[in-house]
């Protein structure tokens, strides 16, 4: 069995396992919300940033 296989049956087997409800070797990942907007606004100015350092035109 190839190490890819072996590694997405055991997800799946600890996926089936949390959702019976044998969480104590489960691993929760909680992910904060974020702001869509003001993150795009950074983006779009780093690029302006690059663009004007490398002498582009954007």
């Amino acid at each position: 069995m190839s190490n890819a296989f072996s590694s997405i049956k055991q997800r799946l087997e600890e996926a089936i396992d949390f959702a019976k409800g044998y969480t104590n070797k489960a691993v929760v990942h909680e992910f904060n919300s974020i702001d869509v907007k003001n993150l795009i606004a950074k983006i779009e100015k780093l690029q302006n940033e690059l663009a004007s350092a490398f002498l582009v035109v954007v």
